[in-house]
């Protein structure tokens, strides 16, 4: 995530409660500077996967929700498309109008980045 510095605290509390919450275990975090890159690596046992999820679109909100954003260096993919919507607000409906435009047929990574 690219996460001010300023809302850093914030944003890794939210992450720290979501992965107690979900009963995971933090492998690695990592503060990347300039720009503030924020990563968090979690883990779980067998049958986990709905709280590893929960938790990571829990600290993608909790960035966008401190004005960051949820992706800085990777694009959204099919995993993180559905929030795309609390990350562009009303500009998502921009960007897939210029999709449309430059690919009519949808033939371009269907379906990814939630445009």
């Amino acid at each position: 995530m690219g996460v001010a510095l300023a809302a850093l605290p914030s944003v890794r509390a939210a992450a720290h409660e979501l992965i107690r919450r979900h009963d995971l275990t933090l492998i690695e975090e990592g503060l990347w500077h300039w720009p503030e890159l924020y990563s968090v690596v979690v883990t779980g046992p067998e049958g986990s996967a709905s709280g590893v999820r929960a938790t990571m679109d829990g600290v993608c909100r909790a960035a966008q929700a401190s004005g960051g954003t949820m992706e800085y260096c990777h694009g959204v993919g099919w995993k993180l498309s559905h929030l795309m919507p609390e990350e562009h607000g009303a500009g998502l409906e921009i960007l897939r109008r210029i999709k449309r435009a430059l690919d009519p047929a949808g033939i371009l990574n269907p379906g990814k980045g939630g445009v």
